[in-house]
């Protein structure tokens, strides 16, 4: 089984697929942008750790109902 990550400005994409490439499970989160000031754009870096892990543990789930 293999878990690919996309991670971009707005969020992450999780895909995961077995050793045919068959597509198991996908996910997405969205990605909170703090804006302090005028023209700046923050990412508190928990925050992809949060994201990421709120993307994984749903397909986690999935691949155990795949019997895998």
């Amino acid at each position: 089984m293999y878990l690919g990550l996309d991670l971009d400005p707005s969020g992450v994409k999780a895909l995961l697929i077995n050793e045919d490439q068959t597509v198991l499970a996908e996910g997405h989160s969205a990605l909170k942008v703090d804006r302090p000031a005028l023209l700046w754009s923050e990412r508190d870096p928990l925050a992809w750790i949060a994201t990421c892990q709120s993307v994984i543990d749903p397909l986690r789930a999935a691949a155990g109902r795949c019997g895998n």
